[in-house]
């Protein structure tokens, strides 16, 4: 997000909201995890389980709220640390996605790259898994053959 506690500002979770229905669109894409989703969740839960409040709070301070709730109903021992950074200003969002080519990978890691450079240029991307690290070891080895 560029700023501490940037997570919690709306308009970052927009972008990640977008970003997640992006990814829902990638053919290769089974499952998206990611803050915004629980955040909606939250707002619907605090909302008498509403569906009209599946939405991403409209404010920092409620948003604020919802992430601590979150955090302090966690079972002992659990936290967010896996989701989210130290000072919030930054989250993981992890795609679950289907069996495929390395040059399926490096495809779709320019798609989701592409996707941030128009959307949100101003947020920080990096993408990362073992599988894409070898896609691109492979592409690499090809190419210098």
């Amino acid at each position: 997000s560029g700023e501490k506690q940037g997570i919690n500002n709306p308009e970052f979770l927009h972008k990640l909201e977008a970003f997640t229905e992006f990814a829902y669109q990638q053919p290769e894409v089974i499952h998206v995890d990611t803050l915004s989703t629980v955040m909606k969740r939250l707002n619907r839960n605090m909302h008498a389980d509403d569906p009209d409040w599946y939405v991403i709070p409209d404010n920092r301070e409620l948003a604020a709220q919802y992430l601590l709730l979150y955090e302090m109903s966690l079972p002992q021992g659990l936290d967010l640390t896996n989701q989210i950074d130290i000072d919030k200003s930054s989250v993981r969002l992890n795609l679950t996605l289907q069996s495929m080519s390395s040059n399926q990978m490096i495809d779709l890691e320019n798609r989701l790259h592409d996707w941030f450079a128009k959307n949100a240029p101003e947020l920080k991307v990096d993408l990362a898994s073992a599988n894409l690290m070898f896609a691109h070891v492979g592409e690499r080895n090809i190419k210098s053959s």
